[in-house]
Parts: structure tokens; C-alpha cells; sequence
């Protein structure tokens, strides 16, 4: 049996024990992932916090938030940074107010993967009536 098939059948298995959509299991299933990223955590310190390969992350990373992932570790919490704000221009004033810089990516597509994961947990909390 495939790894697909396996997890197509333990998702649908807990999307029935917890009332819950397959889609918001999916979500749960990749959330830790992509908190680490949101909080500036290169790919490579994923892959070792997580023991999961970089192709893996990766992927997840690029369906979920539409980005790659950091090359190096940011010296800073976007998603911090992103709760703080109520909007990009106030964003972008807070993270060019501190000196370690997105290093690798716009402050633009930050605060999209940001907005991203929040849509992300709001789904979550929602499905379970938070």
C-alpha cells in the first residue's frame, strides 16, 4: 500500500472519529511545519527539528503557502511581527524597524505567508468551534 493510500485512509478515519472535514485534518497533519517557517526557521533547520527531508518540506511549503522556504534562518519571528501588525504597511514599517531582515525573500511575500498560516489556524480553530 502506497504512502498515499495509507494516509488517505488515516485522514478519513480521524476526519470521522473527530467531526471534522478532511481538509482540516490535512491542515493539522502540515500546521507545526508550517509554524516553524512562519517563525523564520530555514528548511534546513526544519528538516532537522522535525527529521523529515528537504524535498518534504518543501513540497508542503509550496502547496500551503505558495513559498519554498527560507534558505537560512531568520534573525526574527515573521509571523510575531505579522500578529503585531493590521496590515503590509504597517508590516513592512515594523520589520524595516528591526535589523534582521527577512534575508532572502521581499518583505511582501513574508507577509503573505504570514496571512497564509493565520487563514490557516482561524480554519482550524475554527472546525473545532473556538
Amino acid at each position: 500500500m502506497s504512502e498515499n493510500v495509507k494516509w488517505s485512509k488515516i485522514k478519513t478515519m480521524i476526519a470521522e472519529k473527530l467531526s471534522l472535514s478532511e481538509k482540516v485534518v490535512d491542515l493539522m497533519s502540515v500546521s507545526s511545519l508550517l509554524s516553524y517557517c512562519v517563525a523564520g526557521y530555514s528548511v534546513s533547520s526544519i528538516c532537522r527539528r522535525l527529521d523529515c527531508d528537504a524535498d518534504y518540506v518543501v513540497n508542503i511549503l509550496t502547496a500551503y503557502l505558495d513559498f519554498k522556504g527560507f534558505d537560512t534562518d531568520t534573525d526574527f519571528n515573521p509571523y510575531a511581527v505579522f500578529k503585531k501588525s493590521t496590515s503590509l504597511v504597517e508590516f513592512t514599517a515594523l520589520v524595516n524597524s528591526r535589523q534582521g531582515l527577512p534575508l532572502d525573500i521581499p518583505i511582501d511575500v513574508c507577509y503573505n505567508i504570514c496571512s497564509k498560516y493565520d487563514s490557516i489556524r482561524k480554519e482550524i480553530a475554527e472546525a473545532y468551534g473556538e
